[in-house]
């Protein structure tokens, strides 16, 4: 082969290459833009299907780091979950009622709209869908799958549903506690002195104590060393982030204070001054 025919065969193949779409070349992105057209006629929907597809498009936009579109789907889901959380009676059970795999379902839809949702309400102010008024009526799902095949060839316990629930129940109670470090700390209406105050009404070390109490309370096959190596399962991977994502939360408003706000000059005077 010459030279020539070399560069005319890199031409042509940049060519090709030139020609592709979005579509062509993102895993997925063909079956998404179908099903958001059929999604968009459906987009007034309140049902739990309706709930579960919008979670579904939300998901693979954020997969996309498309943060308003996923924001969007989430929103919708949101608003369909709010009405199915009424019409199924979940939001204000006097006392345990047999469960059915459809309200179990909808439990799930629910939670999973609030941990969504608040993950991109924490660092975007963005309007919030209100579901989070539920927080406190609405129990937890208890993974009811009456139609799931067992699979026996599963490699370790992290495959089986009851695992997957444990892990999914634990980052709820950890949302439960940013939900109110938020609400503490990052109020649109506090300043950062405010802010300070917030979480010293707390008590100095509340939020913190929240979070241990979490931790520890963690059944032992999930518990972990700070000195682990990384977690190699991706549940336990998401959690163990979650927490130390918490942490961070929680401490950031000092470190805030302490880079912008604090004198420099000031070095004996109180962090927290009147």
């Amino acid at each position: 082969m010459t030279c020539d025919s070399s560069v005319d065969g890199l031409q042509a193949l940049d060519k090709r290459d030139s020609a592709l779409r979005n579509v062509d070349v993102i895993p997925g992105l063909a079956y998404y833009t179908n099903a958001t057209e059929i999604l968009g006629t459906q987009f007034g929907g309140n049902d739990l299907c309706h709930a579960q597809a919008f979670l579904l498009a939300g998901l693979y936009a954020g997969q996309l780091a498309r943060v308003m579109e996923s924001w969007t789907w989430i929103n919708a889901a949101c608003r369909a979950c709010r009405i199915l959380v009424r019409r199924e009676g979940l939001a204000h059970e006097p006392v345990p009622l047999p469960l059915s795999k459809r309200k179990d379902l909808t439990k799930l839809a629910f939670w999973t709209c609030l941990q969504l949702e608040n993950d991109i309400l924490a660092e975007l102010d963005l309007p919030s869908s209100g579901i989070s008024r539920y927080e406190d009526n609405v129990s937890l799902p208890l993974g009811i799958i009456e139609d799931m095949p067992q699979n026996e060839q599963a490699p370790d316990n992290s495959q089986d549903a009851e695992m997957v629930m444990l892990y999914y129940s634990a980052q709820i109670q950890l949302r439960k506690i940013l939900n109110r470090t938020h609400t503490a700390l990052y109020n649109s209406k506090h300043t950062t002195k405010s802010r300070l105050k917030g979480w010293t009404a707390l008590g100095p070390t509340e939020l913190e104590r929240q979070l241990k109490e979490w931790r520890d309370s963690l059944p032992s096959f999930l518990k972990w060393k700070d000195e682990d190596p990384p977690a190699r399962e991706i549940n336990a991977a998401r959690m163990r982030a979650k927490y130390y994502g918490a942490r961070y939360i929680i401490n950031r408003t000092f470190l805030d204070y302490a880079l912008h706000v604090m004198d420099p000059q000031r070095k004996n005077k109180p962090l927290l001054d009147a």
